[in-house]
């Protein structure tokens, strides 16, 4: 997304809102509902105008590098509320201002988001579920992204960050990470899978651990190996593995 777009969105969150506390506390004024009535219309109508706003900006202001969007999203509900005190809702529209000024437009300029492939070659997304973290969500999109634009060794890359991030997140799930750390750094993926496939606390399908040095190879391949170039079919014939592979660990690592 345009910078500029999306700082006239964000600022219009903080403008949004505040119509909605100002018409809250009018209602609450002159002792009428927001469930029916005039008040409440009104209420009805700057929720929608809210919520296709943040239906626009949130997925890109979740891309901010180190922001949790957590907070944020809590006081835009709470301001669409329509039955919470006047004093909790004036208290969300001031944090929503200053989250939006503080720490969304100052780095409004790093916003934006991959573009969607038209297609999901490698991995559909709903493979990951609604569950799944942010970052795992994009590097599906950047593999599927990389082999619609024939960037097979990127999509290769990208299909090996993929398992190896999921493999830690199997371990961290379990709070056992310290088995896959070297002076508390996680191992490299060929670590990462030697571990995985040698310890004894999960059962792993069997097609994962027929998966799992397959994927390793083509990455390590595509990502270190000067003169290898990957190829469509190099892909291709991981990809039922993969898939199988990916559910496994994702289920593991308590993402479904």
């Amino acid at each position: 997304m345009e910078a500029a777009k999306a700082t006239k969105l964000v600022e219009a969150l903080v403008v949004g809102s505040n119509a909605l506390v100002d018409i809250a506390r009018t209602a609450f004024r002159n002792k009428k509902s927001l469930s029916t009535g005039f008040y409440a219309d009104r209420f009805h109508d700057e929720v929608v105008k809210l919520t296709k706003v943040e239906n626009l900006i949130v997925p890109t202001i979740q891309a901010i590098s180190g922001f949790a969007p957590a907070p944020l999203l809590g006081h835009l509900v709470t301001v669409k509320s329509t039955s919470l005190a006047i004093s909790d809702r004036d208290t969300a529209r001031k944090q929503i201002t200053l989250i939006c000024e503080t720490q969304v437009l100052p780095n409004i300029s790093n916003l934006g988001t991959p573009t969607q492939p038209s297609s999901e070659p490698v991995l559909a997304a709903t493979v990951l579920g609604p569950k799944a973290p942010t970052y795992l969500q994009r590097t599906v999109l950047q593999a599927n992204g990389c082999y619609e634009k024939r960037w097979f060794d990127a999509s290769s890359v990208m299909i090996r960050k993929l398992v190896e991030n999921l493999i830690i997140d199997v371990y961290e799930n379990h709070s056992k990470q310290s088995e896959i750390q070297q002076g508390g750094d996680y191992f490299m993926l060929s670590g990462l899978i030697t571990a995985i496939l040698g310890q004894n606390h999960w059962p792993l399908q069997r097609e994962t651990k027929k998966s799992l040095p397959d994927i390793k190879k083509l990455g390590d391949r595509a990502a270190h190996n000067r003169r290898y170039e990957a190829n469509r079919q190099d892909i291709d014939q991981l990809l039922g593995g993969l898939r199988a592979t990916v559910d496994d660990l994702l289920h593991l690592a308590g993402h479904k």
